[in-house]
């Protein structure tokens, strides 16, 4: 289980369970940056992790930046941190988390609203483990759980 977001490209790969978590995208700068929007950062170094939705929103909103790939979002958060580049887009919840716990020097310039879901990756060859997941997603829903473990971990 990860932040795996359902879209067409990926569903001709692999099945996802149903939708357990609605996401944005965040692009974040450092708190001492003057960029107040997305277009401010034409041309610049913009960092996302290889692959991901993130990457793709950068190349498609923000002119004539210069993508600079990851493989990890702790990687593209210390290249913002060592000044390689301007900004950094990917999940909005990871985003959270980071500007509050271990880059408190930067900042989410902006939410992008994405509208993704997360689902759960299962093979194509498994169809069996993604009605089982989706029947415990269904209960845990239905019961109460979900939603105890979500304003725990994500109330933000």
């Amino acid at each position: 289980v990860s932040s795996f977001t359902i879209n067409e490209e990926r569903l001709k790969e692999i099945d996802f369970t149903d939708a357990y978590f609605d996401s944005n995208q965040a692009v974040v700068t450092l708190k001492s940056s003057s960029y107040k929007t997305a277009d401010d950062l034409a041309g610049m170094k913009v960092g996302a992790q290889s692959g991901t939705t993130g990457e793709a929103w950068a190349l498609e909103n923000i002119p004539d930046c210069e993508l600079v790939p990851f493989d990890a979002i702790t990687e593209s958060m210390q290249a913002l941190m060592a000044g390689k580049v301007e900004a950094v887009v990917f999940d909005l919840p990871a985003a959270v988390e980071m500007v509050n716990g271990s880059f408190t020097d930067a900042q989410i310039l902006i939410e992008v609203p994405t509208g993704e879901q997360y689902g759960i990756v299962v093979s194509k060859d498994n169809p069996n483990l993604t009605i089982a997941i989706n029947e415990a997603l269904a209960e845990l829903r239905a019961d109460g759980t979900y939603d105890t473990i979500y304003n725990k971990y994500f109330e933000y």
